[in-house]
């Protein structure tokens, strides 16, 4: 009799340090998984905000020009993950992986007096280039 509750006694302890360990790796997991994502979400709206500045800034240095150009790359910084910046329904749109969320912005309100196209990676160079004849603000 003494055998055995010494026996269920280290069963149940035994399946209460396995309940334990796992509630605390979730909670670990759990906290990881809420500041990626709002990592991911404050890259996401820097990139909108460099994609509206090199957009302003390309316009300004274009007074008298028909036709410019900005290359430019974005740093890696999402643990990998590429980031895809679109042009869509006259709104910039970039959408970061690997949850796919988006982040729109109208570009210090460009939407007014440009047309939006073109898609791009954030694995390559980018280039945006404005045509200000045709007034088209293109990412390539």
């Amino acid at each position: 009799m003494k055998a055995q509750t010494i026996i269920v006694q280290f069963i149940i302890f035994f399946i209460l340090s396995i309940i334990i360990l796992s509630a605390v790796g979730y909670f670990f997991r759990l906290q990881s998984d809420i500041l990626r994502g709002d990592i991911i979400s404050s890259y996401r709206n820097l990139v909108n905000s460099y994609i509206s500045a090199a957009s302003t800034s390309l316009l300004d240095s274009c007074k008298m020009c028909d036709y410019g150009r900005i290359y430019f790359k974005l740093p890696n910084t999402t643990a990998g993950y590429y980031t895809e910046i679109s042009f869509v329904n006259n709104q910039s749109t970039v959408i970061s992986q690997p949850d796919a969320v988006s982040s729109a912005s109208s570009l210090h309100n460009l939407n007014y007096t440009l047309i939006f196209e073109g898609f791009s990676h954030s694995m390559k160079l980018i280039a945006l280039t404005l045509e200000k004849d045709k007034n088209i603000l293109e990412v390539s």
